[in-house]
């Protein structure tokens, strides 16, 4: 059985990661970041085809009521935080239902920093690099 995964890796880019890493009042800092994912998810389910947003356009986004069930349904599912801890949660959902094989997606914005947050993922599961 395979398990798919939505990840959102909250780490600074470039940064050394490590599970008791400081991250200055983490819990706001990683609700500001999953504000992009927030939209996108309401975007896409919602049948509107728009990039991920900025951190600072999805902060200012107003969620309509069914929006916000709709990502408050996601959010439980989701995978959220560092590679540590995107590794640990992950391996713990694919015991549970005995999954063989996890597969990652990541809704951070940008390109390059979805390579680089894939990256860090890849790097403490032990996978190579693509």
């Amino acid at each position: 059985m395979s398990l798919a995964l939505s990840v959102l890796d909250l780490s600074p880019v470039g940064a050394e990661v490590t599970p008791s890493q400081a991250v200055r009042d983490s819990s706001t800092t990683r609700t500001r970041l999953a504000a992009p994912v927030r939209v996108a998810i309401a975007n896409t389910r919602t049948g509107k085809s728009l990039p991920i947003p900025t951190v600072e356009q999805a902060l200012t986004h107003e969620f309509t009521p069914q929006e916000q069930a709709i990502v408050d349904d996601f959010m439980l599912g989701a995978v959220i935080g560092g590679p540590e801890t995107v590794k640990a949660k992950a391996e713990a959902v694919a015991a549970d239902i005995g999954a063989y094989e996890i597969m990652l997606s990541s809704l951070v914005p940008g390109h390059e920093t979805r390579k680089q947050a894939l990256a860090r993922i890849a790097d403490v599961f032990g996978q190579p690099r693509s």
